[in-house]
């Protein structure tokens, strides 16, 4: 469906980014002073006042008001960085906005006209703490026909894999947390851009990457000295039929109240020219239905749809963090994300990876959004699918125009991530 409205006239997110892109005001550092240009062709910026404050991961600085320069049309000034004697530590943003000093006939006093994000301090590589021990003997070992069972007695810790599909769950004092375990995927559901004919719906389809399934070729396990348990899980996604696949090792590392997943691998086989995403797909009880995180948003955001998304730590509950478009999609994502928590009643658990990582949290399974054409013909899951994407390829506008731009297209290779679970 095209357009920039819903039917409803709410703002879809393709407004808000359009809004973000075409603001009449933009604001970079250069040489240690801002920068800020007046893209108006007629007025200058007296009608409008300027707030700063600095978002960090623990939380914000209060906003302060400060003085715009005289900035005629089409031109641009150069200020000083506000005065903020705070301490940098990990990613820090100094967040400016510009809003109309009076009511006009189209918007009320302190309706905001530009925003900007600049960067004082990013860490894009991140070193991962390392998994907690229980007993320094390790765990107990339970080895049945097809399953393995990890417990760790002084914490009621229980971790079981399937040694045939490669099913991991896991459970503590408060209950069940992983209900079905990190599995290697490949696919995500098809949007309008995907299925329009400059879209990668026609080759996805030809190359079955909606029937990629993970499959298990070995499992490997042994207590290291520190009583951490490891498990590697040598995998192969693939369709049915097709001789292409994608080859990898999941490598647990278990400990008490905490894990890591590490995935490495490569593609093998004719394969098509682009993959929709590299991740990792879990279920949890149901009642973990809402999530914190430090990243962007608060809206959905993607690799190549995320100028209108801001920094900063959010919060929102599972029906809030789908974007329900008249034609079922792909869609939820938010991106650019240092840590995720999802929260049920009286339990949290917590993701990082190695890199900014993808998360969605979904109430629907990727088939039903491909099958169904209007949103009532969805059903609820009764579990929350959890996605934690470590790449993913851009959306393009192929529905009327053409695929992604080639930074941001996702082509099959080597990748190798790392992600972190706790609870709390």
């Amino acid at each position: 469906m095209d357009g920039l409205t819903f039917s409803d006239h709410s703002p879809t997110p393709g407004l808000l980014e359009y809004k973000k892109c075409i603001q009449p005001v933009s604001i970079r550092l250069e040489g240690g002073k801002l920068h800020i240009h007046n893209h108006y062709d007629f007025i200058d910026l007296s009608h409008l006042f300027a707030t700063w404050h600095v978002v960090q991961e623990w939380g914000n600085t209060n906003p302060r008001e400060f003085e715009l320069p005289q900035i005629a049309p089409g031109a641009e000034a150069i200020v000083d960085l506000p005065d903020w004697s705070g301490e940098l530590h990990g990613d820090t943003w100094l967040s400016i906005h510009l809003y109309l000093k009076n009511e006009t006939a189209w918007a009320p006093r302190s309706h905001e006209i530009a925003w900007s994000q600049i960067p004082l301090l990013e860490n894009h590589t991140f070193e991962l703490p390392s998994v907690v021990p229980g007993d320094i003997n390790g765990p107990s070992i339970y080895e049945q026909p097809g399953r393995l069972t990890l417990t760790w007695p002084s914490c009621n810790e229980i971790f079981t894999f399937n040694l045939v599909d490669g099913n991991f769950t896991w459970a503590n004092q408060k209950g069940s947390i992983l209900t079905r375990g990190p599995e290697l995927g490949l696919y995500r559901a098809l949007t309008q851009n995907d299925v329009g004919f400059g879209g990668d719906g026609k080759e996805w389809l030809k190359f079955r990457l909606a029937e990629t399934k993970m499959h298990v070729r070995g499992f490997t396990w042994f207590v290291n000295e520190n009583g951490t348990m490891t498990v590697k899980a040598t995998v192969r996604v693939a369709p049915p039929v097709l001789e292409w696949a994608c080859n990898a090792q999941l490598i647990y590392t278990l400990g008490q109240g905490n894990l890591s997943i590490r995935a490495k691998g490569s593609f093998s086989g004719t394969v098509p020219r682009h993959i929709p995403r590299i991740s990792l797909t879990m279920s949890l009880p149901k009642d973990y239905n809402r999530a914190t995180w430090y990243g962007r948003g608060p809206g959905e955001s993607y690799r190549d749809k995320k100028q209108a998304a801001r920094f900063g730590r959010w919060e929102a509950s599972i029906d809030d963090l789908q974007t329900n478009y008249e034609w079922p999609q792909e869609n939820g994502n938010r991106s650019d994300v240092l840590w995720v928590q999802v929260k049920a009643n009286n339990a949290v658990l917590e993701a990082r990876m190695d890199v900014p990582l993808n998360f969605s949290l979904r109430k629907y399974s990727t088939a039903d959004l491909d099958k169904s054409t209007h949103p009532h013909e969805l059903t609820e899951l009764h579990e929350t699918v959890l996605n934690l994407d470590f790449a993913q390829h851009g959306l393009g506008s192929g529905s009327c125009g053409h695929l992604a731009f080639q930074e941001d297209r996702l082509s099959p290779g080597l990748f190798d991530f790392t992600v972190l679970f706790k609870t709390k």
